[in-house]
């Protein structure tokens, strides 16, 4: 009859044996709540998750500044206001027990600014890649200008990048009444009148930013995930365009 203790003893073992060993197929604490607070925290699934920050907040929570859209194996994050943070030069973590590659894609070109009630960016652009660590900030707009590859595009594309910038300039302007324009920014309509007068042939006198509003930037950013311990590859995407997936 001692035998039946015996065996519920081993099964007790067994069960609690098992639940450590469950425990242990979590994939490391992204930390605590404190410490992450102005992060962005992402779940790709149960074995990888990746935190980016810091980042400031248009609304006091980091939260309502992004929105989430999980499409199979890519994350969309969505700026919710036009003075959301943006990712580059901020800390990004991967946490995972499986080994990961990462890289980093930035779609660069060049932002319109005329606009403050959406984002546009003029129909060319170039792609700089960087292969990053786990733990590690992700590189800054500033840093990836000076990429020569960059760079290079920018001399031999040059005709071409001011004449779709002057284009996008009057474009925009030419639909906001005169009136209405001289009346709410006299300076900007001052430019306006001084743009049309510019010869379409002599564009390259003037000057991106000052004039046509026009600053180099990137539309952008992907972040691709892969898991070496299962050969698959997951990916972020965070793009500046009003574009939605």
């Amino acid at each position: 009859m001692k035998i039946y203790p015996l065996l519920l003893c081993l099964l007790i073992q067994l069960m609690s044996c098992q639940k450590s060993s469950h425990r242990g197929t979590v994939p490391p604490s992204l930390g605590t709540s404190d410490s992450l607070k102005n992060y962005l925290n992402i779940t790709i699934n149960h074995d990888i998750r990746v935190a980016i920050g810091e980042m400031a907040s248009a609304d006091e929570n980091i939260s309502e500044d992004f929105k989430m859209i999980n499409r199979n194996d890519t994350v969309y994050i969505i700026r919710q206001f036009l003075e959301s943070d943006h990712l580059d030069g901020k800390h990004l973590k991967v946490l995972s027990k499986h080994k990961t590659g990462i890289t980093v894609k930035y779609n660069v070109g060049f932002h319109f600014m005329g606009d403050e009630k959406k984002s546009i960016y003029l129909p060319l652009n170039y792609v700089v890649t960087r292969k990053i660590g786990p733990d590690t900030v992700l590189p800054s707009f500033e840093n990836i200008y000076k990429d020569p590859g960059f760079q290079k595009f920018i001399g031999l594309n040059e005709q071409k990048i001011y004449q779709q910038a002057y284009s996008t300039f009057i474009s925009y302007y030419e639909n906001i009444p005169e009136n209405e324009l001289k009346s709410c920014c006299p300076d900007d309509f001052e430019n306006y009148t001084n743009i049309k007068k510019t010869d379409p042939n002599h564009l390259q006198s003037l000057d991106w930013e000052k004039h046509l509003l026009t600053v180099p930037d990137y539309k952008s950013m992907i972040i691709d995930i892969k898991d070496l311990t299962l050969s698959k590859n997951y990916v972020l995407v965070f793009n500046k365009e009003d574009e939605k997936p």
